[in-house]
Formats: structure tokens, sequence, C-alpha cells
């Protein structure tokens, strides 16, 4: 991108080395960030709003009649990660349910990440009815080793993802996620950069919200009436 003189770039990952930071503001070309602000004139982030649809998710599963919900984090070396994490936290205390250490584990954002997360909370001797998950990846690892594990979903354990993948709408069953809209996402790093190499612009936009909102598919029901580990591992074995 250097070498073809770009106007601006927007990255749209979690996570970046401050040299390639470094070597884009070097040579004055504006760069818009997924969560990681930067105190530069010539940078933008784009802040998405865990809180809200994390918030959501955990209110769907109270509302069903959940009051043990676990989750999977991403890596917490990542910015993202551990501010979903901080905000299931926060979702839990403020719906008035308390959290359990064991229930939170940290995963990797991939498939067979959110899969040995899941068995790592099997092997406890009380599980959760519920689990959330920092992104959709883990979600469907998990669905893959409650079905090894011959348990189903949602009549043994909820789900929630986080994301909305095109691949969430294709799962069996169908992932119950929070969405955060691409489109959105690509329409406010565009304006971002282009304030920034407009001309006529006087003010570049340093920061735009992201919104997210629970899409509630069929990962999510209400608990079982004694989610005993004992019986269900029984009937697992059978």
């Amino acid at each position: 991108m250097l070498e073809r003189k770009v106007d601006g770039v927007a990255i749209m990952t979690f996570g970046i080395q401050d040299s390639l930071f470094d070597r884009f503001l070097a040579e004055k070309i504006p760069v818009v960030f997924m969560d990681v602000a930067y105190s530069h004139p010539h940078s933008s982030v784009l802040s998405v709003d865990y809180r809200a649809g994390i918030l959501e998710g955990v209110r769907h599963l109270s509302g069903l009649g959940h009051q043990s919900i676990g989750f999977i984090s991403g890596p917490l070396r990542l910015r993202s990660a551990t501010t979903r994490k901080e905000a299931f936290l926060d979702s839990l205390s403020s719906n008035g349910l308390e959290s359990n250490p064991a229930w939170v584990v940290e995963g990797d954002h991939t498939l067979d990440g959110g899969r040995d997360a899941m068995q790592k909370i099997l092997a406890l001797p009380e599980w959760p009815t519920a689990v959330m998950c920092s992104n959709d990846m883990t979600a469907i690892g998990v669905q893959h080793a409650l079905f090894e594990a011959n348990l189903k979903v949602p009549e043994d354990f909820s789900l929630i993802g986080f994301d909305d993948i095109h691949l969430a709408e294709y799962t069996i069953p169908p992932l119950t996620t929070v969405r955060m809209a691409c489109v959105d996402l690509a329409q406010k790093a565009v304006s971002c950069l282009l304030s920034h190499v407009e001309p006529n612009r006087t003010t570049p936009e340093t920061a735009a919200r992201i919104a997210t909102r629970l899409i509630v598919r069929q990962t999510t029901g209400h608990p079982r009436v004694a989610l005993s580990e004992p019986a269900i591992t029984a009937r697992a074995r059978r």
C-alpha cells in the first residue's frame, strides 16, 4: 500500500503492531483502526458498542430463566477480547447475576479454541445452563464439543455468539448471536478516511460508534429444570 501511494488505510481487524502504525503515520497517511485509539491527527477509531449487544444477550438469557451463564473469551492480549469479557461480567452484575470464575474461560477466537474451552467447562463438576462466546467461530466450536458429548443446543445448553458472520445463520440449529454490521463498519471507515483527505474538511472525524444488537435464532431456550452434570453425563454415555 505504501508503494502504491494510497491516500488512506482502514485496518478492519483487531490488534496491530505499533511499528506498522508508525510506518503509515511517517508518510502522513490517514489510518482508521478498530477499537484502538491513537492520539494522532491522522488517525481515527471505530469503537464497537460491545456492552449494548452483550447486555442484550444476558438479558435475553435471564428472561428465559438462566441464572448460571458462562463465557468463552477471545485471547486476552487483544483489547477487543478484554472489552467483551468485561462487558459480559458487567452485564451479569447489572442483571443481579453472579459470575463463576470457573465458567469464564479464555479461548482464541477459533473453532478449535471454542471446542477446547467448552470441553474444559464440561470437565467441571458443575455446569452453567448457558454460554456466551466472544465470537461466532468460538460458538460454532462449542456446538461441536456439545455434539461430541451427545448434548443438545438449546435443550441442554443455550448458546450465544458474537459478530453474526454469514455461517451463523446456517449452523444447526442456527446461532443466536450479537450482530456487528459489516456494512456499518465499512461506511463509517470510509467516512472517517475521506474526512482526512478531502481538502474542504477542516475537522477530520476522529471517532465513530458502531452499534450492535442481538439476533435471536434457535440456540437459546429455557434452561432445564435441574441441570445436573451426573444425570446429563449418564444420558450422554448411553
